[in-house]
């Protein structure tokens, strides 16, 4: 939510896992309502900075290895949440597509899964699917 609230410029709507429930032929039987939760606005200048900030991570930062030549522009941050010393780290990793007009955002937590990287590659799987990608 995290994501979407930055990329809608600080509105925040309620989470749901549902859009829609549709009959095999196509008529719409239940969709579901976007409910707006909090309005804190940013500013077009921090806006802009984050979100450069975010597509520098992913072409020139952590996860530039995982979307070097990839077809659409993403903005992202990974993450690594240190655990402790007998455990290793969690991964994570937020990232949003296309960069110029975005339409999807995705974070992944991987307990364990050593850093944030490595978290981009299940990302990458979701933005190729829903892309048509694969």
């Amino acid at each position: 939510m995290y994501t979407s609230t930055l990329l809608n410029k600080g509105v925040r709507y309620s989470a749901h896992l549902l859009d829609r429930v549709s009959e095999y032929e196509g008529e719409v039987l239940l969709e579901s309502t976007p409910v707006v939760l909090e309005n804190e606005p940013i500013s077009d200048e921090i806006y802009e900075i984050v979100l450069e900030g975010m597509k520098n991570v992913m072409d020139n930062g952590s996860a530039a290895r995982i979307f070097a030549g990839y077809p659409v522009t993403v903005g992202g941050k990974t993450g690594t949440a240190q655990v402790y010393s007998t455990k290793s780290d969690n991964a994570i990793m937020t990232a949003f597509a296309p960069y110029e007009n975005p339409k999807i955002a995705v974070t992944c937590v991987i307990e364990q899964g050593y850093s944030g990287t490595k978290a981009g590659y299940s990302i990458k799987d979701v933005f190729d699917y829903y892309f048509g990608l694969n």
